[in-house]
């Protein structure tokens, strides 16, 4: 892929810098000529108002509305052209008439009624009078402007660019003695001096202004690239590097932030300090990440060993005892860690009965196995010197409590089957009830022991045995809590139900296949969801009389 062109912080700023004095430059000539324009619009404003007022000075309305129905002029009516004529050569004006407004469809919208003629005009066959149509002389939207100001009562003004050049006009109506609008008396302005000074002006403001934006410029860049670009250019090398050999580096002290030396005293220098911490507390963060790494790693290597030792403390050879035909055996462990508290075990006492044991020690991890590892060897050893199952897990009970310091405890059930007569004495120190097929019910039952306290929880306590009898064909599961407990991503419990029914399933089924498809039917019901606990199961079917 690639790599995305890289874009330089100078010449972004010098783009801005730019922008930004030009934009102020523009600002300024704009409200410049927005206050001249207004200011100037407005004293021409007032010297129209001035001249109409004087030209409509005692106008007889009437006689004017008579002489144009009949377009003849009557005395008063020379009178008022006299007038205007006047005014034309007085004051400083383009044009000063009176005209009627016909349509506003071109052409002839506009009937001439008085027109004021200089001196220099007065030999011009081509003036207006009285009853004369202007043709196009007035386009469409001009004409606009003379309908709107009949109907208006003061005056309507209008900037309109003629073939006389700029104008600015002032109209007034004319009214007869109802109040009715006659014509329109109106005066034009020339507005050229305006225009020409405006456009010197956004000249100039261009000149000037193209001359501050380079000094602006200049002045803005070297200040900018001083206390701007270079130090973060310094920061950019410097970070850069840095990250260069972190790459080539294998060992956290080969890395060393080249000190940029900023010294601006602004917030540039607080970053170009915080960064030379920042990479120190890097470096002791990876040598200390280091560090730890090879701890874990020998800490994972030896509890690999130890999750090798406990699975080779658990028999593990299956069929264990092949020349036995009295009955079939197999079992599995499954730890929630690398090494687990449960464990299970299955020996001969002497050559008429075995032994089956299936516990659980609490909590998780390396206390738990070693735990485990004493508990398995006091339950072996003391069934192996005879006397009830009672008696046994009575004195395991009182070995435990004298050196548990970190206060755990196990739930365990054993069971001692005679191979002669199928009866089985069993004693239970808290743990899951087991489960028994019977063959001639072709059914799964949990058989309802009494559970009694858990061994090393309580010093002196005295343990109960009881006995079951098994027939040939029957079958007995021993499992830990880790099955019936285990969850879903819905925080449901798989339950007693759900092991009952795939045993039922797996009635006839191989004993250790029939273990793998309990554990297949707990991992699907899981459906990935995390397991916090051991799942161990050991299954013995008794086939025979010895």
């Amino acid at each position: 892929m690639n790599e995305k062109k890289k874009k330089h912080l100078g010449t972004n700023l010098m783009i801005i810098s730019i922008i930004f004095s030009l934009c102020i430059c523009i600002g300024m000539g704009c409200i410049g000529i927005a206050i001249y324009y207004k200011s100037t619009i407005n004293h021409y404003k007032k010297y129209i108002s001035g001249i109409l007022t004087m030209a409509a000075g005692d106008l007889d309305g009437d006689d004017l509305e008579q002489c144009i129905n009949t377009l003849t002029e009557s005395e008063k009516y020379k009178n008022r052209q006299k007038l205007l004529n006047q005014i034309r050569d007085s004051y400083d004006i383009e044009y000063i008439y009176m005209v009627k407004p016909l349509k506003v469809e071109e052409p002839d919208n506009m009937m001439y009624v008085i027109s004021g003629i200089s001196k220099e005009e007065m030999n011009d066959t081509d003036n207006a009078y009285l009853g004369k149509l202007s043709g196009s002389e007035y386009s469409e939207k001009v004409a606009e402007y003379y309908i709107s100001a009949m109907s208006s009562e003061g005056i309507t003004y209008y900037a309109n660019k003629t073939t006389f050049g700029y104008m600015y006009s002032g109209l007034e109506a004319v009214r007869n003695s109802k109040g009715e609008a006659i014509a329109v008396l109106a005066v034009d302005v020339s507005i050229k001096e305006m225009v020409d000074v405006l456009t010197r002006y956004i000249q100039s403001i261009a000149a000037a202004g193209i001359i501050i934006a380079v000094i602006f410029f200049i002045a803005l860049y070297r200040w900018i690239r001083r206390r701007v670009v270079v130090p973060i250019q310094k920061l950019d090398d410097a970070a850069n590097d840095f990250v260069k050999k972190s790459h080539e580096s294998l060992l956290p002290s080969e890395l060393e932030f080249t000190d940029p030396e900023i010294h601006s005293g602004d917030e540039i220098q607080t970053l170009s300090d915080s960064l030379i911490t920042l990479s120190n507390d890097l470096k002791s963060y990876m040598n200390t990440l280091l560090r730890e790494t090879k701890e874990k790693e020998r800490i994972e290597s030896e509890l690999s060993i130890a999750t090798e030792i406990q699975a080779s403390m658990l028999p593990c050879i299956f069929p264990p005892f092949p020349n036995v035909s009295e009955f079939d055996i197999y079992a599995s462990m499954s730890p929630a860690k690398e090494v687990g508290g449960d464990f299970y075990d299955f020996f001969m006492i002497d050559e008429n009965h075995l032994a089956v044991v299936m516990a659980d020690v609490s909590g998780k991890g390396v206390p738990a196995a070693l735990f485990m590892v004493i508990g398995k060897t006091l339950i072996k050893d003391y069934s192996n010197f005879g006397g009830s199952l009672g008696e046994v897990f009575t004195k395991v009970n009182d070995l435990l409590c004298e050196s548990n310091k970190e206060e755990l405890f196990i739930t365990a059930f054993e069971g001692v089957i005679d191979l002669r007569t199928g009866e089985m004495e069993f004693v239970n120190a808290g743990h899951e009830k087991p489960i028994v097929y019977h063959k001639d019910k072709d059914s799964w039952e949990v058989y309802q022991t009494r559970a009694g306290f858990v061994l090393a929880g309580l010093e002196g306590i005295q343990y109960q045995s009881g006995t079951m009898n098994l027939k040939k064909g029957d079958r007995l599961l021993l499992y830990t809590d880790g099955i019936p407990e285990a969850v879903n991503p819905l925080k449901e419990q798989y339950g007693m139900d759900r092991l009952v029914q795939i045993l039922q399933e797996n009635k006839t089924t191989e004993l250790d296949q029939m273990l793998k498809n309990i554990r297949a039917d707990v991992d699907k019901f899981a459906d990935g969801a995390e397991q916090f606990d051991d799942i161990t199961m050991l299954c013995m079917e008794f086939r025979e009389f010895k």
